[in-house]
């Protein structure tokens, strides 16, 4: 059966136009296309296709359609190829944390995760680590006051943003941050 039949296309559509089938030609790209800017962190590196996979049909019936659009290809293992043990539809979220150079904690767990309960940056976060820092010391600390601005993070901007929408002072929000009126208007006007 032909892809454009397979992905339930009309007739005179191009199959090479559907998510998935892009998904399928890039994978196979990456991997066997030595003059892809890729390869060299795919084919290169022994990442391949399974054979069954050099068929759109055979991929398609392991894979399937992403359940939602935002979903793309990802590898469960980063250091296998792909194949129907080894693939799923993944988020870009999910894909980010799912890195050989992303840090996972010895039960499992992603430090992106625990870093998005925090507020504080990722790359922050990492860099603490790289120091010498624990990953509870590095997801403890609050951020440190720059010069004479202190750096907010997310979750504090957000609460921030939130109690100027209910009225609350300036003098109010700049002893609740411990920060001053010019960063709060400095903040403030970012946002809008």
């Amino acid at each position: 059966m032909s892809a454009r039949k397979l992905l339930g296309l009309p007739r005179g559509a191009l199959a090479s136009t559907h998510p998935v089938y892009r998904a399928w030609g890039a994978m196979r790209q990456r991997c066997n296309n030595s003059k892809h800017p890729d390869f060299k962190w795919y084919g290169a590196r022994g990442i391949k296709v399974c054979r069954r996979w050099n068929s759109f049909a055979a991929f398609f019936a392991d894979m399937g359609s992403p359940p939602t659009p935002d979903l793309t290809l990802d590898r469960e293992d980063n250091d296998k190829g792909y194949g129907p043990g080894n693939c799923r539809w993944a988020t870009w979220t999910e894909q980010a944390r799912n890195r050989r150079r992303s840090f996972l904690l010895s039960d499992g767990t992603h430090l992106g995760a625990l870093v998005d309960k925090t507020g504080l940056r990722y790359s922050t976060v990492t860099q603490r680590i790289a120091r010498g820092m624990s990953v509870g010391e590095a997801l403890g600390t609050p951020l440190r006051q720059r010069g004479r601005h202190r750096v907010l993070s997310p979750r504090d901007e957000e609460e921030l943003f939130g109690l100027h929408a209910q009225g609350r002072s300036m003098k109010e929000l700049g002893a609740r941050f411990g920060v001053s009126r010019s960063t709060l208007h400095r903040i403030l006007r970012r946002s809008s």
